[in-house]
């Protein structure tokens, strides 16, 4: 539907929207072009849709008489007239007419091998996609000449025979003129040859510029001639509002010209169809595929690409990403990457100092006009630190000719960069920060050229003087790292500055690094060479940059980009595969961050695929048939579950339905971890009791879906884009996936004979065989006599295929669930964390063996330490704390010593402080010194209660003046759970302080007490209380005295005053829950420790 015009103005009853043909919307407006009911094409500023059954009408598309050239043609084109052919008869005496000798042929096969030919408009059709009827012009055709001459093909050989032929035939045979030279010749370029370079050997700075009319380059740019000049020199560039190209500054950048010296070509990209292909559901095509699209979109062939990048003095960095990214075939090329190793057409090694290889150079870049160039040369003679060692050693000639050297290959690019300026194209100039080159008259007058900016890779130069502008970034920010001396692998402090014209690239990578210096590698001793190979993040910012300064010059200009633009889109489209080229595939554990073993994850990959199509999880569907649904997409997580000696790499294909709304539908329940300890207290009231795990592979797999769900397929499956799954058992990643699988087994084990708790859903007893059960995902959990535990692992491996992971059985014997080391010995049960926790906090804060430990995880500060506003941490800094105290929360629900230093450091993770960051640092030290800590699970009766110790400290904030809550629930001398938690009221006593702390433990022990009569074991709580006032409080009944405590807290007296909980008083040194409500020295630690059966190793 489309608004008619002037609407508002018409009657009430008369319609104001006409039934319309949706064709496109005006570049850079908001005006549609539609298509009315007697296909008049016209422009409209309003539209709606139609239902999806009523928008498309063949008859109405068949109607429409407008064309892109004439929107406004009305009715069709008459159909031309009739041509009457005359014969004329040819008289007998009559000549014969002169018939023309062909020549030899140039396929597009040799334009793509030997480059274009500027000028030429054959080559220039050719390669933007056009059709021309002209043929290829006379410098073309001799320069091509040269090339074939001796081929095996004998083409030239052929075309001059003919020729030969022709003449001998007599005068009036015909000829084809011959071509003469002199189009690209050198003696057309009209440019002068660099200081470093002979007349002899001088080749164009600017292939081609000399011979073109300013005025034919741009015709929608404005161009002006400055006075006293000749028609083909003093041209200046003016931006589109008329200001001089020296006049345009750093605030300026709207203003930059940009244009190509030849025949431009504007093709329309509708903005929402680029947008559709590389930014919606496409994402997930091959590049290939996207540039496919995107060339189809702009109406371009395969012969209109254009080389996007080359490297001068470097390895394949940018460009081989861009090659390996969209392919090097089908006309989509990056440019060539000038590496000093070996020239892919001669075998010979490039050697910029020899003249012919410079000369061979330009021919190259002339032929493939590339759009931005990046040159790195060699910068060793212009090295402060090699030059000050080596400044009195060896030959000083030597040392002179090698200075003159650098110099010779550093004034080449430089005339490479101008070359490009002149063109309105770009360079990025990359050299080390304290390179004296930098120094150079030559280099510093580039520098200080209008628009050319200058990136500092270093966080200590950050200027703006003297006309230079700089900005700050670090590669290490984009993942650049090298192993220092020790075989560590840190990130890398490479100073370099980079130089370039195109301020929206350099914009892309000014990004600092907040961390310090002792946490990178210095590139010292033989570790530069790592640092030459760009990490992937670094070649996808240079790749994003490209783009955004693409598009920046389409806004400024009016122009539209050639298809490199939309190779650049495509690399940037698949972040994957970028990496996986760039670091050989290495792919990292998705919860620790450690690199794995490429072979072993390919092989998980491949087990994985396999075990798919054995349990049949989907359908493969043509993608049509999940049209108007969602098809969620699907990734891989590959994990290390054994360790650096022993890997364990799994490899899980997951789903990515995300939790886009709230629905208690997919609701399943998880196990508490006093669950699975529970399990080990059991096990330890007998000694013939064993403890066993069940692992059900892809447990998922065995639940089938209640719903119609599509997913796409991995490209490791081998098959097409045009294909979905559709699920049909459920997938890791669905929503419904968890409560699913928790259906199955438990109607499984039902029908085993296990009674399902009611707290914990997740727990299973067996009465008769005394078998106790925690369910933790597709982890089976179990303790029992040998027979029992013998029956139940035939009857769950029969339902499910699986296998046993462990079966602790005698001393020494060892199994892990969820991470965690659990171990059986002579006196009992032991329950480990997993130590890769503590050992990545001691890494990540640069400790070592050599470093000194400390004795106690935290400490109290003093007045005056409180006083000092402490600095925020920056972005960076900030983030590398928030994850190190994440990681040391998790290990403090197994490591009681430091509950509560960990509290204190969480409560600072929404603006972390260098204070913050010192407590984290001194947490480690303190692992560093204890790494382990064991829970002794020791031969024990079943007792009759459970025993909560609670204990608070009052008012121990002193910024916010809140208490802590802390406690620990024991099952005999079994520990289960610990707590410490910061009072989310101020305590206006001690006595209500504890109350608080008593009030929470009841609570956590009445949540056991359900647990272990939902495992068949019924018994009492006792809360155990230092505090005689919190306990007369307990026992009595309302407020009395005290009459602002919150009613909330008084529950606790009705169970007290039934019988249901015993409240006893306790002494403060010997209440183990005082370990985790304050900073305790390290005898306190350790005794309280002893007294909740842990043992630091």
């Amino acid at each position: 539907m489309a608004r008619r015009p002037r609407a508002l103005l018409q009657g009430d009853a008369e319609p104001r929207w006409d039934l319309a043909t949706y064709l496109g919307t005006s570049w850079g407006s908001a005006e549609h072009w539609v298509a009315d009911a007697e296909g008049t094409v016209r422009k409209v500023r309003a539209i709606r849709r139609r239902p999806l059954a009523e928008r498309w009408d063949r008859e109405r598309v068949m109607r429409i008489t407008g064309v892109p050239d004439e929107p406004g043609r009305i009715g069709q084109h008459a159909a031309p007239a009739q041509q009457v052919i005359v014969v004329v008869p040819h008289p007998a005496d009559a000549p014969e007419p002169p018939r023309l000798t062909r020549g030899f042929r140039i396929e597009v096969d040799d334009l793509r091998a030997h480059g274009y030919t500027q000028q030429c408009p054959k080559c220039d059709a050719v390669r933007v996609g056009r059709s021309v009827g002209t043929g290829h012009s006379a410098a073309c055709r001799e320069r091509f000449r040269i090339i074939f001459t001796g081929q095996e093909d004998g083409r030239v050989e052929r075309a001059e025979g003919r020729r030969a032929d022709a003449a001998d035939n007599g005068p009036d045979m015909a000829v084809e003129p011959e071509d003469g030279p002199g189009a690209d010749g050198d003696e057309a370029m009209g440019e002068a040859a660099p200081e470093w370079m002979s007349e002899d050997e001088s080749v164009p700075l600017c292939p081609g510029e000399g011979d073109l009319d300013p005025e034919q380059l741009l015709p929608a740019m404005a161009v002006e001639r400055l006075p006293g000049s000749s028609p083909t020199q003093g041209w200046r560039k003016v931006g589109l509002r008329g200001r001089a190209w020296a006049d345009i500054s750093e605030d300026s950048e709207d203003d930059i010209w940009v244009g190509y010296a030849a025949e431009r070509v504007s093709v329309e990209l509708a903005g929402d169809l680029v947008a559709a292909v590389t930014r919606g559901a496409a994402q997930e095509l091959a590049p290939k595929e996207q540039v496919r699209r995107l060339c189809h979109i702009a109406g371009f062939t395969e012969q209109s690409s254009r080389r996007v990048v080359t490297e001068l003095f470097s390895p394949p960095r940018v460009a081989a990403e861009i090659r390996a990214a969209a392919g090097a075939e089908g006309g989509i090329e990056a440019g060539t990457s000038f590496d000093l190793t070996v020239d892919r057409d001669t075998g010979e090694s490039w050697n910029f100092l020899d003249a012919s290889h410079r000369r061979r150079c330009w021919a190259r870049l002339k032929a493939e006009d590339p759009w931005v160039v990046i040159g790195s040369p060699p910068g060793t003679a212009f090295n402060v630190i090699d030059y000050g060692l080596n400044k009195n050693r060896g030959d000083p000639t030597h040392q002179q000719r090698k200075m003159t050297e650098a110099k010779v290959l550093l004034s080449f690019v430089l005339g490479v960069y101008a070359w490009q300026m002149r063109r309105g194209r770009y360079f990025v100039h990359e050299h080390p920060a304290t390179a004296s080159s930098w120094t150079l008259p030559e280099v510093d007058t580039l520098r200080r050229a209008d628009g050319v900016f200058t990136l500092a890779c270093d966080d200590s130069v950050l200027r703006r003087a003297d006309g230079v502008f700089t900005l700050a970034c670090d590669d290490s920010v984009f993942g650049m790292r090298a192993v220092d001396r020790d075989g560590v692998d840190k990130p890398v402090r490479k100073p370099t500055l980079r130089m370039s014209n195109a301020p929206r690239l350099l914009r892309s990578l000014s990004f600092r690094c907040m961390g310090r210096h002792s946490e990178r590698t210095q590139l010292l001793g033989g570790r530069a060479a790592s640092a030459a190979v760009y990490p992937p993040e670094l070649v996808l910012a240079i790749a994003r940059g490209l783009q955004a300064q693409r598009e920046e010059d389409c806004r400024v200009a009016g122009i539209h980009p050639p298809l490199s633009a939309a190779i650049v889109q495509a690399v940037i489209g698949d972040v994957a595969e970028l990496k996986a080229v760039s670091v050989a595939k290495v792919v990292c554990d998705e919860y620790t961050g450690e690199p794995l073993d490429p072979e072993l994850v390919r092989q998980g990959k491949a087990e994985e695929l396999r075990y798919f199509r054995s349990k049949s999880v989907w359908e493969v569907v043509p993608r049509a048939r999940a049209a108007g649904r969602r098809v969620v997409g699907t990734r891989w997580v590959c994990s290390n579950k054994g360790d650096a000696e022993h890997p364990e790499i799994r490899c899980r294909l997951v789903c990515q339905e995300v939790k886009t709304y709230q629905s208690e539908e997919f609701f399943a329940a998880t196990p508490p971890i006093e669950s699975l300890r529970f399990i080990l207290s059991l096990a330890a009231e007998k000694f013939e009791r064993q403890v066993s795990l069940v692992d059900i592979s892809r447990a998922y797999f065995n639940a089938l879906i209640g719903r119609e769900v599509f997913v796409e397929l991995p490209s490791e499956a081998g098959l097409a884009r045009d294909v979905v799954g559709r699920l049909v058992k459920c997938m890791y990643g669905t929503r419904d996936a968890a409560q699913g699988w928790e259906n199955t087994y438990r109607r499984a084990l039902e029908t085993l004979g296990f009674w399902r708790g009611r707290a914990s859903p997740c727990v299973f007893s067996h009465e008769s065989r005394e078998v106790f059960l925690a369910v933790h995902g597709d982890d089976f959990f179990a303790t029992g006599a040998p027979d029992d535990l013998d029956w139940f692992e035939k009857a769950l491996l029969k339902t499910f295929e699986g296998k046993v992971k462990g079966r602790l059985t005698q001393a020494d014997d060892e199994l892990r669930i969820l991470n965690r080391i659990v171990r059986r010995t002579d006196a009992g049960y032991e329950w480990e964390a997993d130590q890769r926790h503590a050992e990545m906090l001691i890494k990540s804060a640069g400790l070592d063996h050599e470093s000194r430990p400390l004795s106690a995880p935290g400490r109290k500060l003093t007045s005056k330490e409180l006083e000092v506003e402490p600095e925020l941490l920056g972005d960076w800094e900030a983030t590398s704390f928030r994850a190190m105290a994440a990681r040391a929360d998790f290990l403090a629900s197994d490591r009681p010593d430091t509950a509560f230093a960990v509290k204190e450091l969480c409560r600072g993770m929404s603006a972390p402080t260098t204070r913050d960051a010192e407590a984290l640092k001194r947490l480690s030290r303190y692992l560093l010194g204890r790494p382990r800590l064991i829970i002794h699970f020791g031969w024990q009766d079943a007792p009759k209660f459970l025993d909560v110790f609670s204990d608070s400290d009052w008012a121990g904030c002193v910024r916010t003046r809140k208490s802590t809550s802390g406690g620990a629930l024991m099952r005999g001398r079994h520990v289960l759970r610990t707590w410490c938690g910061t009072q989310a009221t101020i305590a206006l006593s001690s006595a209500e302080a504890e109350l608080i702390a008593a009030v929470r433990g009841a609570a956590e022990g009445l949540a056991a007490c359900s647990l272990s009569e939902d495992l068949g074991q019924p018994c009492g709580l006792r809360v155990h209380v230092d505090s005689s006032a919190a306990i007369g409080i307990c026992k009595r009944t309302g407020v009395g005295k005290v009459r602002h405590l919150d009613t909330r807290l008084l529950w606790i007296q009705e169970l007290v005053r039934d019988g249901r909980i015993l409240v006893l008083k306790v002494a403060g040194t010997e209440n183990p829950a005082d370990l985790m409500t304050k900073h305790l020295g390290a005898d306190d630690i350790s005794a309280h420790l002893v007294r909740l059966e842990c043992w630091a190793r």
